[in-house]
């Protein structure tokens, strides 16, 4: 009998031992990610691994995007960075909802957008955001998407000096050294 009682023992801790294995989580190995000139290659042994692979992967590059001037595409905020900028400060995606509907503090609203368009390496002025309650998102979208890039900004103002202190180009040429001909000598 004592045998039976220790085999049956035995066979308990089996079990349980077995259904704790079966009742932890596998460990999920990683998805392989691959970057190369033109080509981005996921190599994933489960499909659980391709989504969180991938959010982490969109994240990384959005956020290089958005925030890097030198990742800038053109010289003014655009559609997508001005989208991500205005959902992240309503914290909403509703683009037909008003701001008012929305609930957020208008002021902070406005403030949250200037700073995230201005960090992001843009300008524009705290009044050309709109931040009343009637406003919906996708006009607050609309009207930063044209912000210029703070480089192009400073440049054309640079220009601008130049041309009220009353400068012209043959003047300027003169004074950057040009000497009028095409001789490199100068002769």
């Amino acid at each position: 009998m004592a045998q039976k009682g220790e085999l049956r023992k035995r066979q308990t801790s089996a079990t349980r031992a077995k259904n704790s294995e079966e009742n932890q989580r596998p460990t999920v190995a990683r998805a392989k990610v691959e970057l190369s000139p033109g080509r981005l290659t996921v190599t994933y042994d489960h499909p659980n691994q391709i989504l969180p692979t991938l959010l982490e992967v969109s994240s990384h590059f959005a956020s290089q995007q958005i925030a890097s001037p030198a990742g800038m595409a053109s010289n003014v905020l655009g559609t997508a960075r001005a989208q991500v900028i205005v959902s992240g400060c309503a914290n909403s995606t509703c683009w037909t909802c008003p701001l008012g509907d929305i609930g957020v503090s208008l002021d902070l609203f406005q403030t949250c957008v200037f700073n995230h368009v201005t960090a992001a390496g843009f300008t524009i002025e705290l009044n050309r955001i709109p931040a009343q309650a009637e406003i919906k998102l996708s006009d607050v979208v609309v009207a930063i998407e044209f912000a210029p890039s703070a480089l192009s900004h400073a440049a054309s103002a640079l220009s601008g000096l130049a041309g009220d202190a009353g400068v012209n180009d043959e003047e300027s040429d003169s004074l950057a050294g040009d000497t009028g001909t095409d001789d490199p000598t100068g002769s």
